[in-house]
């Protein structure tokens, strides 16, 4: 993801601290965390995630095996036939295993919003087509896409359909103004619908930790395992495990331009989190004989 990237000569000048959370819904029964990366053609993860002498077509098998969750970006391009999410679907192991799909840049960066009443019937109605397996789905707005266009936000919120997990992240400073961004929550609680926090280097705005809904998603952007990235995961550690109990779900997805230091990083988070409590759904995506250790 370049959203945010800085160069790293300017990373050790970056205040990485986060804002204290609000959380306008929580639920009294505990939540859950779901981890994940962004793809699973990874030929890099052979003898590190995936085993030796894997085939290409068995790549989201063993993916579905070491992670519980991906961020589903190929829904951003192409709307998915549904005979094709059908064999995405059979190709995973695990009754835990989430797909969360990015919404159609057809929906908002082409139409923005407007005009796509029979398009979004297709696209919603394609994706149920997971079933059990469908996670939170999110809609990301273009980096122009501002506070100007608030009603047709609205609306287009309004009028979807309340049947999916659904979150909305923003790029557009304006959104996350003082004021805007909690009345942009408490709007979108009432709907159901949560917010993604977006945490990377250079746009600490979009870490605004509004938590809608008694959900969260966070988007995590890396910078190649520089020491600020591991102090970073710790106090998300934390912050996670707080959540959990009170009744908050979250989908964690952690980004690195490289693919092999994604692992390691997501590896390194869920020994933590097994540090503070009984996260034995969660599997360390590392083989065990992997020739990659933190």
């Amino acid at each position: 993801m370049e959203f945010g990237k800085v160069k790293p000569e300017y990373l050790d000048e970056i205040d990485f601290t986060l804002k204290k959370p609000t959380i306008l819904k929580s639920n009294s029964e505990s939540g859950s965390i779901h981890i994940g990366c962004t793809s699973w053609v990874r030929p890099e993860w052979v003898e590190i995630v995936y085993p030796e002498y894997i085939r290409a077509n068995e790549y989201l098998n063993y993916y579905s095996d070491a992670f519980n969750a991906i961020e589903l970006n190929a829904t951003y391009y192409n709307v998915p036939a549904i005979n094709r999410i059908i064999k995405w679907k059979e190709k995973v192991n695990s009754d835990n295993f989430l797909f969360c799909p990015k919404v159609s840049k057809l929906f908002s960066h082409e139409k923005r919003l407007q005009n796509c009443d029979d398009q979004w019937k297709i696209f919603s109605e394609n994706i149920k087509a997971f079933e059990e397996y469908l996670g939170p789905t999110f809609l990301q707005l273009p980096p122009d896409f501002g506070t100007r266009e608030a009603v047709i936000f609205k609306n287009f919120i309004e009028n979807i359909s309340n049947e999916l997990n659904f979150f909305v992240e923003f790029r557009n400073p304006s959104w996350f103004k003082p004021n805007i961004i909690e009345r942009t929550a408490a709007f979108l609680n009432k709907q159901n619908i949560g917010l993604v926090i977006t945490d990377t280097t250079g746009r600490r705005d979009a870490a605004h930790m509004q938590i809608a809904a008694n959900k969260t998603m966070i988007r995590f952007v890396g910078n190649g395992l520089h020491r600020s990235d591991f102090d970073r995961i710790d106090i998300w550690v934390n912050h996670i495990h707080e959540w959990i109990y009170k009744g908050i779900n979250i989908t964690f997805f952690v980004h690195q331009s490289n693919e092999v230091k994604a692992a390691l990083l997501t590896s390194y988070m869920i020994k933590e989190l097994k540090k503070l409590g009984d996260y034995s759904y969660l599997t360390d995506p590392l083989l065990p004989n992997s020739k990659i250790f933190i």
